[in-house]
This record gives structure tokens, sequence and C-alpha cells, in this order.
């Protein structure tokens, strides 16, 4: 079998990232900043050729699934939506500040409620996960999510039998615990940055870790617009 290259992108920056509003199922639309990511990463995925593109069914994913394959020259490439690539669900806490759910971990470490880099110094990001999933049966679990993902993947594999590359446009946590599930030995964890890039390789029935939260193709995209900017 010809390898099939999976990119994952996440969605740019949202009016919820922006208020600290946790998303989860919820959804609202991305920032003028996140469309520029989004539009960013595509023109640094210029030469890429899909022959297919999955998004989660939330606007958020959507939307920057759509930039990325109308800026990367993919914009014939019909964006099909699946649940199976949602956000994790975080059931209570989805619309409140995000000081309802994460202040509970920054007291089991004795530190002044902070941003989400100060907690990844004590927990990886699959731990918060799980952590946050024990508050309240609400919440989907850390399993549910990989669950749901891997059965999207093998989905994708079926569909696309002569390799090549395909797009996901999905969520930071979504992404976190199918790699988490993938590659437990190599996996790095941590927030996926906003309209970033990750990789894995699907070659004769194993998966192959290729690139892990890369913001170059956003900063080459970046790189673009400036330059066109000086040049008016």
């Amino acid at each position: 079998m010809k390898p099939l290259f999976i990119y994952f992108v996440r969605h740019g920056q949202t009016v919820f990232n922006v208020e600290e509003v946790v998303q989860g199922h919820n959804d609202s639309p991305l920032t003028a900043l996140g469309r520029y990511q989004a539009s960013c990463t595509g023109i640094g995925l210029r030469g890429t050729v899909f022959n297919a593109a999955y998004s989660g069914d939330l606007e958020r994913q959507y939307d920057t699934g759509r930039l990325v394959l109308q800026c990367s020259g993919n914009g014939d490439i019909k964006l099909q939506q699946y649940p199976y690539f949602r956000e994790m669900c975080y059931g209570v806490f989805q619309g409140r500040h995000y000081i309802d759910m994460l202040n509970p971990l920054f007291e089991s470490i004795n530190t002044p409620y902070g941003g989400f880099e100060i907690l990844e110094q004590h927990f990886t990001a699959t731990e918060i996960s799980q952590r946050v999933a024990l508050m309240d049966p609400s919440v989907e679990t850390v399993e549910q999510v990989r669950e749901r993902m891997l059965k999207g993947i093998d989905m994708i594999i079926e569909q696309n039998p002569e390799g090549g590359n395909v797009l996901i446009s999905t969520s930071s946590v979504a992404i976190d615990d199918t790699f988490g599930a993938l590659f437990p030995e190599f996996y790095r964890g941590g927030l996926i940055h906003n309209a970033s890039i990750c990789i894995i390789r699907y070659q004769d029935g194993k998966f192959h870790l290729e690139k892990y939260n890369d913001i170059s193709y956003r900063m080459a995209g970046e790189r673009f617009f400036s330059s066109s900017d000086t040049a008016e």
C-alpha cells in the first residue's frame, strides 16, 4: 500500500478562546485572527495536494478546514463533516469560564489559578483531561475521545486505499488524545497551537509520527502575507 499521510489541523483562534470560555461540543466563531491563522496555514501548505478532507461537525473546525483548503489550492475538495472529529465534551463545564473547570487542579498543586502553561508544568495534557473527567459524569473521558477519533481514522483509511494526503480539521484535545493513543512512547503532549499541523503516516498497517504541533506552515503564510503587504 502507498503511504497515507493524515494532516491534522487545529482550528484557529475563536471568540471563546479569547474569553477563556470552555468550548467542547459548544461552539463559537473564529475571530479575525483565527481566520487569518487558518489562511496562513493554508498558504504554508501550498504544493500539498489533498485527495480528501474531513472535519468535525463544529463551526470552528469546518471554517478552519475550508480556509486551509482554499488557501492551499485545494478549494475544489469537498470538506466532509463527521462527529468523530469533535472536540472532547466537557459536559457541565461547557460555556463556563476556564476557572470553574481548572481551579480544582490548581488547588491540588497549591498554586493560584493561572493558564494551561502553568498546569502543563505539573500534568500532561492527557492527565488534565483525565482529572477533569473525574469531576463530573457529564464530561467525556479520554478513552471515549480516543475511541471515536480512531473510528474516524479507520474510516479514512478505508476510504483512501490508494494513499496520498488527507486533511482532518479538528481540535486540540481531540488531536492530543489521538496521538497519545497511537504513539505512547514518543508522545510529547501539550496544548496544540491554533492552526498548527500534526502529521501521521499510515503504511503497511502501521502508524508513524511525522510532525507534531508544527507551526512552521502558519509562519510561512504569515511571511507571505507580510511580504505582500510590504510590496504594496
